[in-house]
């Protein structure tokens, strides 16, 4: 859990420094040709920076919690829920750098590495989380132990 305390302490901070550099009208979404086709405001844009993160990784912890087998990694979802938050940290730096340009432009470069960064990130928690649950849950039997 203190991985996502402190990646959420951290998202907001950020997110409110960020959010400085935006323009009063934030492009927020952005069409597969990288022009800017949804707005927000400066104020809608922090809230749902700081708040929408949270709220997933709530529900990623919510759903390790409910389906980890006995002995499973629940830091594993965790971790995975941390690195969301992390991630959309790097997603407003991301929508900062597009806005500064003009036209409002998705700044693929950076895109592309937060998604990658994320992407090791949900693979190493189900490579994780496989290994937990392939693992048997009682030891076998020592086979050089003799029964009298």
């Amino acid at each position: 859990m203190v991985w996502i305390i402190g990646a959420a302490i951290l998202n907001t901070v950020w997110t409110l420094w960020c959010v400085q550099l935006l323009p009063p009208r934030v492009a927020s979404h952005f069409g597969l040709s990288g022009q800017a086709d949804g707005w927000m405001s400066r104020k809608g844009y922090a809230w749902f920076s700081i708040l929408f993160p949270l709220a997933l990784s709530a529900f990623l912890v919510f759903i390790g919690r409910g389906t980890l087998p006995p002995g499973g990694l629940p830091t594993s979802m965790e971790h995975l829920a941390a690195a969301t938050i992390l991630f959309f940290s790097f997603l407003t730096w991301c929508i900062v750098r597009s806005n500064r340009r003009n036209p409002a432009r998705i700044d693929y470069p950076s895109l592309f590495v937060s998604i990658a960064v994320l992407l090791v990130s949900i693979s190493l928690t189900v490579g994780g989380l496989s290994k937990a649950s392939s693992q048997p849950t009682n030891p076998p039997a020592n086979p050089n132990s003799s029964q009298k």
